[in-house]
C-alpha cells in the first residue's frame, strides 16, 4: 500500500465524524452480536471475503431495524444509509439519524441529481452505502420482494464501484437467531452503460433482483436443513 494511501486510511479509521457511530457499535452492537447471533449464508467463497473500499449494500426491507440488522451482519464495516425524508426529521430524532448512524436523507418520490452526486462522492472516497431498492418496508407477512428501482446503477456506475447484495431473512420470534445471506459484488459494465443506458440500467436492475430472489433462497433452504 502506498505510503498516501496508508495516512487515508489512517485518517478515516481516526475520523471524528465515525466517533458516535463507534460508540453505539461498540456499546450496544457487541451486546447486539450476542443476542441475535448472527448466522451467515454465502452465495461462493467470493461473498465470504471482507469487502473493502467504497460500494453500495442493497437489501430487503422487511422491518424498520434492517439497518440495525445489517450492522450486526456485517459488523467489521461501517455504514452510511440511505433514509426516507419523512423520517429524517428534525430535534432529537433527526441528530439520532444523522450523527449516530449518519444518514443520508432521500425524496423518495423524486431523486435529485445533488443527492445522487452526494451519494458518488461518498462511495469514491471509500464508504460503503446501503440502501433499500425497493423503496419501502414490506407492508404484510407474505409480499414478496417489490421491484427494484434502476438508480443504484446508475450511482454504481458513476462511481466506478461495485453493488453487494444481501438478503436479511425475517426473525420468526424473540429469541430467533439473525439470519444474513450476502452475494458476491455485482460490478457494473460502465461500456455497456454508455452504449444503452436504459436498457442496461434495466438488465442489470433485474439481474440484481434476482440475485436478491436466490440469497433468499439460500438461508431458507440452509436453515431448513437444521
Amino acid at each position: 500500500m502506498k505510503e498516501k494511501d496508508k495516512k487515508i486510511k489512517k485518517k478515516r479509521l481516526f475520523s471524528f465524524k465515525y466517533i458516535l457511530q463507534d460508540f453505539v457499535r461498540i456499546t450496544a452492537g457487541l451486546g447486539g452480536l450476542l443476542f441475535f447471533r448472527p448466522k451467515h449464508y454465502y452465495e461462493n467463497e467470493k461473498a465470504k471475503k471482507h469487502f473493502k473500499g467504497g460500494g453500495l449494500m442493497i437489501a430487503n426491507h422487511s422491518t424498520f431495524v434492517d439497518p440495525m440488522y445489517i450492522m450486526l451482519g456485517v459488523w467489521y464495516r461501517r455504514f452510511r444509509f440511505v433514509t426516507a425524508t419523512e423520517i429524517f426529521d428534525k430535534g432529537f430524532k433527526h441528530f439520532i439519524f444523522k450523527y449516530f448512524f449518519r444518514c443520508l436523507p432521500i425524496d423518495r418520490e423524486k431523486m435529485s441529481t445533488a443527492f445522487i452526486k452526494n451519494i458518488v462522492s461518498e462511495m469514491k472516497i471509500g464508504e460503503l452505502i446501503c440502501l433499500f431498492p425497493e423503496g419501502h418496508v414490506k407492508r404484510t407477512e407474505n409480499e414478496e420482494l417489490a421491484e427494484f428501482k434502476p438508480g443504484m446503477v446508475l450511482m454504481a456506475c458513476m462511481a466506478d464501484k461495485p453493488i453487494i447484495p444481501i438478503y436479511i431473512d425475517k426473525r420468526k420470534h424473540t429469541f430467533s437467531r439473525l439470519r444474513v445471506a450476502i452475494g458476491e459484488p455485482i460490478y457494473i459494465d460502465k461500456k455497456a452503460f454508455i452504449q444503452n443506458q436504459i436498457h442496461y440500467m434495466e438488465t442489470k436492475t433485474k439481474e440484481i433482483y434476482e440475485k436478491e430472489l436466490e440469497l433468499k433462497h439460500l438461508v431458507e433452504n440452509r436453515g431448513n436443513k437444521k
